[in-house]
């Protein structure tokens, strides 16, 4: 049995019949992840945070900043209130009805559900969701565009 990344080189093995560490390209890796599994919501990248539980030195990544509002808070007292709110939702709530909430743009009142809320941190729960509001604007039908191709004639 092999373990790790040993493979026999070009169908041969070593001495005493041991495969022969051969390097797997790392790059071949991320090219195979990224095909074979979307991009997961950004709450699970939420609850890492909260289980690391350490904003000073592990600070949210970008998605969780964004999101669910961290990118808010002014001051580190801030921070750990919205640690705690998504932490006591999280104890009782499904993770992905939470992000189904951060993306309608909905948090303060899912978070209501689960925690006694108070009026302040509302703007600390804050993002730029729904994206339909800045999104349906370019979708929205306006003057109509032709295609049509003319020959020979003007």
């Amino acid at each position: 049995m092999r373990s790790g990344n040993t493979y026999p080189a070009h169908g041969f093995e070593g001495a005493e019949g041991a495969a022969v560490p051969t390097p797997v390209p790392r790059g071949l890796f991320v090219r195979a992840a990224r095909r074979s599994s979307p991009i997961a919501p950004s709450v699970w990248n939420l609850k890492k945070f909260l289980e690391i539980n350490d904003p000073v030195d592990y600070l949210p990544v970008p998605s969780v900043n964004v999101d669910y509002g961290f990118i808010n808070c002014h001051t580190f007292e801030e921070t750990c209130t919205l640690m705690e709110i998504y932490g006591e939702v999280l104890k009782t709530a499904n993770p992905l009805e939470l992000h189904k909430a951060c993306i309608a743009g909905e948090l303060f009142q899912f978070a209501s559900r689960y925690v006694r809320m108070e009026e302040r941190w509302r703007s600390l729960m804050r993002n730029f969701y729904p994206l339909s509001e800045m999104v349906e604007p370019e979708l929205c039908p306006g003057p109509e565009l032709r295609s049509e191709v003319r020959y020979g004639h003007r």
